[in-house]
């Protein structure tokens, strides 16, 4: 075994009162609506501030067969929330309004169906019924139908926190293995998160956009499976709280190539803490990182590459647009951790800065030429890696002050060939690099040669 190590580191708004409903006895029995009243008459989309309590159709919790809600009959008042049931299929016209009671969920079960389709112009809009009180959320679950959209669909002040524990607080949650259609979805102005992607759930479009605005949660996007981060719509967001799209990382391992892209200049992707990303698969998924793309990780966290199956990470930057590995909290995450089944030939590294990484990994390393580092603290380590790793402007800024920037470990031939250092390929002085780089260790014995390289001004 061969080991270097390199870098050591020294007003209030009045309430209105909810319209409650007659007594079940009274439910229409061909249509769930308790009262449909007259139609509007056809001048433009009615908004939440511009209906009167009088206005519109009442329902009731239950859609169990086919229905058609139009328009004319706007807003559509669901005080108890709404459930679309095996079987059930609801058609929102273009430019129809529906409310939302306080608290209240709008779900689409397994079997059914939810179709709102907005033309331009004349979206179909969701909102509080109450404009004091947040409503819950709009959920399509795992098994909802092929053909569920939300496409020109706007959700405004939803996001209030579920009454049972661990369910997520956001405006839009999204289990749907299927796939949910959502074109121009706009999420405004609510609680928690925006979007949940929760389990296999994901988006039919990838292309497609979603404006996320006035948010004031901690932030934008969930998503719990880290395979389903790569198929995100693309995110327009602005005036949020935060822009964070959070990993939960509770499917932790990405076994499908990915390229995830910026979700915006002021975000990022940000890994929970103690969470470890992996990336292998009988199939050698590689993760590529567009440039631009910042990923953020907890403390603890760190991103494990081709250790128990094949894996590689492309991290691909640009001189303005740098791929970043940092820190989300103030204690320090792990690092970037490539191992024995690394396929280097797809793996590189360009313009790419890696920061507050160095946590203790707890690998047991020894330590050759630097007596008093800590090799178990590396922003960067490759274990056993057979080949060498392309790597072009690679910034490593703030590590551990015992640890190391880059940790090479392994069999290796020849230490003195290929080693990026060799390339001017990295750049330490942004990092408070003092220590040389340790002389190599062979057959488990400190060679007597050390590779010195200047120390930074």
């Amino acid at each position: 075994m061969s080991i270097v190590a390199l870098a050591h580191f020294g007003g209030c708004e009045r309430s209105r009162p909810v319209e409650r409903p007659p007594a079940r006895a009274a439910v229409d029995g061909v249509r769930d609506s308790y009262i449909r009243r007259a139609l509007r008459p056809a001048t433009g989309c009615p908004s939440a501030a511009s209906t009167s309590p009088g206005e519109g159709s009442l329902h009731g919790d239950t859609v169990a067969g086919v229905e058609r809600w139009l328009a004319a009959e706007s807003p559509h008042r669901v005080p108890y929330g709404l459930h679309v049931h095996p079987g059930g299929a609801l058609t929102i016209e273009p430019c129809a309004l529906v409310l939302v009671g306080p608290r209240m969920e709008v779900v689409v079960h397994a079997g059914a169906t939810l179709r709102a389709a907005a033309g331009p112009g004349r979206p179909i809009r969701f909102a509080r019924l109450d404009p004091a009180l947040p409503w819950q959320a709009l959920e399509v679950r795992e098994e909802a139908l092929a053909g569920t959209t939300l496409d020109g669909v706007v959700l405004e002040g939803g996001g209030a926190a579920p009454v049972e524990r661990g369910i997520t607080a956001a405006t839009l949650r999204v289990g749907m293995r299927a796939g949910l259609s959502a074109a121009g979805l706009s999420i405004v102005g609510g609680d928690g998160w925006g979007v949940a992607v929760l389990g296999a759930g994901r988006f039919v479009d990838r292309d497609a956009t979603i404006e996320l605005r006035g948010l004031r949660g901690e932030g934008a996007v969930t998503v719990e499976d880290v395979n389903r981060v790569a198929g995100l719509p693309r995110l327009s967001m602005r005036d949020n709280v935060s822009n964070d799209v959070r990993v939960e990382a509770r499917v932790r391992t990405l076994s499908a190539d990915a390229r995830w892209r910026s979700p915006g200049p002021e975000s990022r992707y940000r890994v929970r803490p103690a969470m470890h990303v992996i990336v292998e698969g009988p199939n050698s998924p590689v993760l590529t990182l567009e440039a631009g793309t910042r990923v953020s990780f907890g403390a603890g966290a760190e991103l494990d590459v081709g250790f128990g199956a094949p894996g590689a990470l492309a991290a691909e930057g640009e001189d303005s647009r740098p791929v970043v590995f940092d820190g989300a909290d103030e204690e320090r995450w792990v690092g970037i951790q490539l191992g024995p089944r690394l396929d280097a030939s797809r793996s590189r590294l360009r313009s790419v800065r890696v920061a507050h990484a160095g946590a203790p990994s707890g690998v047991v390393l020894p330590n050759c030429g630097c007596p008093d580092g800590h090799p178990d603290e590396a922003m960067l380590t490759l274990q056993g890696v057979s080949g060498p790793v392309a790597m072009q402007a690679v910034s490593f800024i703030d590590g551990p002050r015992e640890g190391f920037a880059i940790l090479w470990a392994g069999n290796y031939p020849d230490l003195a060939a290929g080693l990026p250092a060799d390339h001017g390929a990295l750049d330490f002085t942004r990092s408070g690099v003092r220590c040389p780089v340790g002389a190599p260790l062979r057959r488990g014995r400190c060679a007597p040669e050390a590779r010195n390289h200047p120390e930074p001004p």
